[in-house]
């Protein structure tokens, strides 16, 4: 008789054995790639491969083994074949190289234990594997450190169990860093591929960390100090308390220890609903009194930068509701008021009226000091008025913008507590201080009351020029307490601002109607200032220069007024100028002059009083102009000559067997040279005598050049300097006289051992 065996639905028939997969090739591939698996037990029909938990296809089999295509969205690890018979896993795992990294260049590979320092070793321009398991739910951060040969020779990148890039870091500082990357919802291998894109192999520490918020535990909300610790990198954590809607709570954070320093933990406070309340802060710092906006659990929270760990105290307290420092009057009477409670602001009150100009004045801020409490004006409707202002301070007069109360609130800095005191001015209008003459005469205004500013006027015509000097600054003003400026009758400045006694050289005026001068002193401070304003005549021109040192005396009588000189000049024309006798209101540094291109641009850079302009070349043909600007008010003289200076001359060869060599220079502002043959190792001494009157003690500089042009050795008139020679070739004992000097200078050289 024959027996008939059945099997029962979605059992493994009795014959059926476990498959066992003994190994693959290739051991490292990309998506794309076949793998064959030597399996123990195959399946003559149905066998399930997945690689890392993702299905792959069967692309062909025997009896022996099977062979799938990687996937995509597979990530590399262990490999599974299910067949009736059961389930094999293989032991070793496959590398899935991800885009970007080609099989080839894979030296290495393996396996990463989470929560340790690994070192690793890469090839230059090669990359190594590491994989890594996780849950559904883990979340890692990354480190790597102690970096060979260098800081920007790696690429280091972190992937999913789907082979999606999760973070990267490259070319970081002394660490690398991925940041925490959130929980993937798939179990599974991880991959990192580290790269060496350097010439040269090298090592790098790398480390995985699991990382998990970590309760700190309550946060008393009496002031009572509390210290936490977060050691994992990449770890945040927060602390608790229950807090009521409307309560008002300020957290401080002080001792950050050294892996957090000034900046590198950001906290702040978080409703049950995830959202932050209030501002962000970074390190030791202060939250300043926040509103809760309802009742419940709340959470401060803390993110360490980066790899960062460390320690942190937390101070927390109720913060009572801002202090009413009581009225403030506008009278100037000074009020001292304190703020006792740490975190507590506060604030005075007065009636305002719309339009109202009103300033303020904050003295003797006690432990506040220069910076450590902001104030300002706040209207009925909340907004500022005005701008913050900080410690010993003063608000300018401001125009209040309706009727109703007004409160000057005072913000201390973190948890301080102290006194201040607080004056207020209902400033009157500026004051109109007359009509100021354009004839040159002193006009002495004063302002008496606090905050007030005031203004002189004039009428003005389009293109007419205005020069004003202020003088005889009251000592309450002294040399920087007050501002002036000039402004146009549409209201906008014309010139630059000045302080205290000072001049606005001569402006042209852009149109016709009357202009103020304003007076803005600082603060409260009151006092008197002397104005003296002249319309200032068209610049003078003195004529024209003759190029061959012939001399001109150019004056100047007006107030305000300019001058120039002018002259025919040719484009590659060389030509230096002169000034001497500038009369005694000019002096060694009050008129300043310059020479100018037909286009208006300035040659050169600007010379003082008597001075010289050396050899300059013109750019262009055309007329040119020698500019006097004298400073402030003053007026007088200045004579002026200039010269075509002819090019360098050569003045011949100088041996450097010891004979000498007078050389002349006759014309302003030329130079000579003189060559002399070098070999290579020579020591040549030079020697400089007979310097003529012109050229006395110090008016003649003179150097030696090598063939490139590089100056290896230098003198002034007479003297002598010594130099081995690291070339051979043409050198040239360049002659350059100061400024307008001319005369003789004999020369010698010599080889010496």
């Amino acid at each position: 008789m024959t027996a008939v065996v059945f099997a029962m639905a979605g059992a493994a028939p009795a014959w059926a054995a476990a498959p066992v997969v003994t190994s693959f090739t290739p051991t490292t591939a990309a998506v794309g790639d076949p793998v064959t698996l030597q399996v123990t037990n195959p399946d003559t029909d149905t066998n399930t491969v997945l690689i890392n938990g993702v299905a792959a296809t069967v692309m062909g089999k025997t009896s022996t083994s099977l062979t799938v295509v990687v996937p995509a969205g597979a990530g590399g690890g262990k490999i599974t074949v299910t067949t009736p018979g059961g389930t094999a896993t293989s032991s070793a795992d496959l590398f899935v190289v991800p885009s970007g990294t080609a099989v080839a260049d894979v030296s290495g590979t393996g396996r990463l234990t989470v929560g340790t320092r690994t070192t690793l070793s890469v090839p230059a321009g090669k990359a190594v594997m590491r994989l890594f398991d996780g849950t559904d739910t883990d979340r890692f951060s990354v480190t790597a450190e102690n970096a060979s040969p260098s800081l920007c020779a790696y690429d280091l990148r972190l992937y999913d169990t789907k082979l999606s890039n999760s973070g990267t870091a490259s070319c970081w500082g002394s660490t690398g860093w991925i940041e925490t990357v959130a929980a993937t919802g798939v179990a599974g291998a991880r991959t990192l591929v580290l790269k060496n894109t350097s010439t040269t192999a090298g090592t790098v520490d790398v480390g995985v960390w699991s990382v998990t918020d970590a309760n700190l535990g309550a946060l008393p909300l009496d002031n009572t100090a509390k210290t936490v610790a977060l050691s994992t990198p990449g770890q945040n954590g927060y602390l608790t308390f229950a807090g009521t809607a409307g309560q008002r709570v300020s957290v401080q954070a002080s001792n950050g220890g050294t892996g957090f320093g000034c900046c590198e933990i950001s906290w702040g406070i978080y409703g049950s609903d995830g959202n932050l309340v209030g501002s962000k802060k970074y390190g030791n710092n202060l939250l300043d009194p926040t509103t809760l906006p309802k009742d419940g659990t709340y959470q401060l929270r803390l993110d360490p930068n980066d790899f960062r760990t460390g320690s942190i105290t937390l101070n927390a307290w109720i913060v009572a509701a801002d202090a009413n420092l009581g009225v403030l009057p506008l009278d100037g009477t000074a009020k001292t008021v304190a703020i006792s409670t740490p975190g507590q602001n506060g604030y005075l009150t007065f009636a305002g009226t719309a339009g109202q100009r009103v300033a303020l004045q904050v003295t003797d801020p006690n432990s506040f000091t220069c910076c450590y409490i902001t104030w300002g004006l706040y209207a009925a409707d909340g907004s500022q008025v005005g701008a913050s202002k900080v410690g010993n301070d003063y608000l300018d007069a401001v125009t209040l913008p309706s009727t109703g109360t007004y409160q000057v609130r005072l913000d201390p800095a973190d948890t301080r507590t102290g006194s201040v005191t607080v004056a207020a001015y209902a400033a009157s209008t500026d004051v109109n201080l007359g009509v100021l003459a354009l004839d040159g005469t002193n006009q002495t205004v004063s302002i008496s009351n606090p905050g007030q500013n005031g203004y002189l006027t004039f009428a003005g015509t389009a293109g007419q020029r205005v020069a004003i000097q202020t003088t005889n600054a009251s000592a309450a003003f002294g040399c920087c307490y007050v501002l002036w400026g000039l402004y146009a009758p549409d209201g906008t400045k014309v010139g630059s601002t000045k302080v205290g006694n000072d001049y606005l050289d001569a402006t042209t005026l852009p149109s016709t109607g009357t202009y103020q001068v304003r007076l803005d002193p600082a603060d409260t401070r009151t006092g008197s200032i002397t104005f003296a304003a002249f319309s200032a005549v068209a610049d003078t021109n003195a004529g024209a220069l003759v190029l061959d040192g012939t001399t001109k005396n150019v004056t100047i009588s007006n107030a305000g007024q300019n001058g120039y000189a002018t002259f025919a000049g040719t484009a590659g024309q060389r030509v230096a100028i002169q000034t001497t006798n500038a009369s005694a209101a000019f002096g060694c540094c009050y008129l300043y002059w310059g020479l100018y291109a037909p286009d208006g641009s300035q040659l050169g850079w600007t010379r003082v009083g008597n001075d010289y302009l050396d050899a300059t070349t013109l750019p262009s043909t055309g007329t040119y102009q020698v500019r006097f600007d004298p400073a402030d008010i003053r007026t007088g003289s200045v004579t002026v000559g200039a010269w075509t200076v002819p090019a360098d001359t050569n003045l011949g060869a100088l041996t450097t067997d010891g004979v000498t060599k007078t050389v002349t220079l006759s014309s302003v502002g030329q130079n000579g040279y003189l060559t002399m043959a070098g070999t290579s190792g020579q020591t040549i001494a030079i020697t400089a005598t007979n310097a003529s009157t012109g050229f006395g003690c110090c008016y003649v500089y003179w150097s030696l050049k090598r063939p490139d042009g590089i100056t290896i050795a230098t003198g002034v008139s007479n003297g002598s300097s010594s130099v081995k020679l690291a070339t051979t070739g043409t050198f040239q004992l360049y002659v350059d006289p100061i400024e307008y000097h001319t005369g003789s200078i004999t020369f010698a050289a010599a080889i010496t051992p």
